[in-house]
């Protein structure tokens, strides 16, 4: 989230929302600390929840067949990711294997019989719930696992604070005002420079980061998850939504709390396939 959006009403709002944070917090670095079958669990969670959310928002799994669907393709791929034993008989590594049931899936789904903007949306919805899932596990069971993804919360989380920290003080042009009217030019360099100061510290315990070329993928991340919040407020902007759900007291649902990590999370992976397993500044 990149810019200043509407202050807290009160005081107990705001602090609804601080412990909300905090709690989320705890959850997720202790599953993350911890790792294997824990750290896919939270994240399949969160999965099953955004899809909820997703579908909802959406309207487009009202009808019982298409409801059902659409959860055994969620099922098909979550048993792989929890379980990527179950994977091995494709010749493929884990991640790769449970994108391609999530590619199958979503093929299978986008089939059904129901209209094509149902479909269409409800697909996307599928992919946009697991495919994080998937990038986030591969991420934490690769080499330095622990230290990859420390390092993507520390830059998705500075982006996040810093945007709406900066955009809230300095103000000026908005970013994107008919999609997130509040969210800053400002406050979105704010949190590119949260990411790159979140970087230099998190280098500074961790000595197998190296920092030039990790503040230039921070930099990168931030901008990818700025650009992934915005995409889920136009999602949410296109239905006439404000919010994805009620489930976190003062935050709205996970679909609004897990936005910028959606993006980040697929992008990191990618970009660790591509550099043979690890991102650039990681020379362990």
């Amino acid at each position: 989230m990149n810019g200043a959006k509407a202050a807290p009403n009160t005081s107990g709002e705001l602090r609804q929302r601080v412990i909300s944070a905090l709690v989320l917090i705890v959850i997720v670095v202790a599953a993350t600390w911890f790792g294997g079958r824990a750290f896919r669990i939270v994240w399949i969670a969160a999965a099953i929840v955004a899809l909820h959310e997703w579908l909802t928002v959406s309207s487009s799994a009202r009808v019982p067949a298409m409801r059902i669907a659409v959860w055994a393709a969620f099922a098909a791929v979550a048993a792989s990711v929890l379980f990527p034993s179950l994977t091995l008989w494709t010749g493929l590594s884990a991640d790769r294997a449970s994108l391609a049931i999530l590619a199958v899936a979503a093929i299978g789904f986008g089939l059904a019989e129901a209209g094509i903007d149902k479909r269409l949306w409800a697909t996307a919805g599928l992919i946009y719930a697991l495919s994080p899932a998937i990038a986030i596990s591969s991420l934490r069971d690769g080499a330095a696992g622990l230290l990859v993804v420390l390092f993507l919360y520390a830059a998705v989380w500075a982006t996040d604070i810093l945007a709406y920290v900066t955009g809230r003080a300095l103000k000026g042009p908005e970013l994107a005002p008919k999609i997130s009217p509040g969210k800053t030019w400002s406050g979105a360099l704010g949190g590119i420079v949260g990411a790159i100061a979140a970087t230099a510290i998190l280098a500074a315990f961790a000595p197998g980061l190296s920092l030039p070329a990790a503040l230039i993928t921070a930099t990168g991340l931030s901008v990818i998850s700025q650009a992934g919040d915005l995409g889920e407020s136009a999602f949410k902007r296109h239905f006439g939504v404000k919010d994805s759900g009620k489930l976190i007291p003062g935050h709205g649902g996970i679909l609004d709390r897990i936005d910028a990590l959606v993006a980040t999370a697929v992008a990191l992976h990618l970009l660790s396939l591509a550099t043979g397993g690890l991102p650039p500044g990681f020379g362990l």
